[in-house]
């Protein structure tokens, strides 16, 4: 989905974001920055947090009541790259028959990770993983990252042009909006 500033492209996505909830769904909603493919793995797992043990990186391995020694046993970093460990989330989500929907605002394609997503995402669609892919930008943004050779998959994606909201539309929001809040 394209549009101008100010159109209500990031409140749409919010939107969007709520309405899977309905569907028993849960969103990992980020900007196309830098750290965005880590951004979106811990917001993906804060969302389904309360269906998914979390994992703890340390455990009691023995205790000496004596001298009141404990000794911890340290889990190693995570060594599975990107998409190994949200193929991971994946499967833990499946067990609730849950779904990500996975929201892009700012698209960025100077941003390596954002070429990185849209590559890794058509293996994720590939495997049946239950997911979507909602981005927004500006459309000559969009075009840019169209053109890439690595993103051929979101070429033959299903995509939005947002088109003009009549005038009429948007003066009747703002009154409704206003006298909602108890002003005239």
């Amino acid at each position: 989905m394209s549009q101008e500033r100010g159109a209500g492209k990031t409140a749409l996505l919010a939107y969007l974001s709520q309405a899977a909830l309905a569907h028993d769904w849960i969103s990992a909603n980020v900007s196309a920055a830098p750290g965005m493919l880590e951004d979106i793995l811990e917001r993906a797992n804060k969302a389904a947090s309360e269906f998914i043990p979390k994992r703890e990186g340390a455990r009691l391995k023995g205790v000496s009541i004596g001298g009141i020694d404990l000794d911890w046993e340290f889990k190693e970093a995570e060594k599975d790259n990107w998409r190994a460990r949200m193929n991971a989330l994946f499967k833990q989500l499946d067990r609730f028959d849950m779904g990500l929907l996975i929201t892009i605002d700012e698209v960025n394609v100077s941003n390596e990770e954002m070429l990185q997503l849209t590559s890794v995402y058509q293996h994720f669609v590939r495997e049946g993983r239950k997911t979507a892919l909602l981005m927004a930008e500006l459309p000559h943004k969009v075009s840019a990252l169209l053109r890439d050779d690595s993103a051929s998959f979101l070429r033959r994606s299903q995509q939005h042009q947002l088109g003009r909201i009549p005038d009429f539309e948007i003066a009747d929001a703002l009154i409704k909006t206003i006298e909602a809040r108890g002003r005239p």
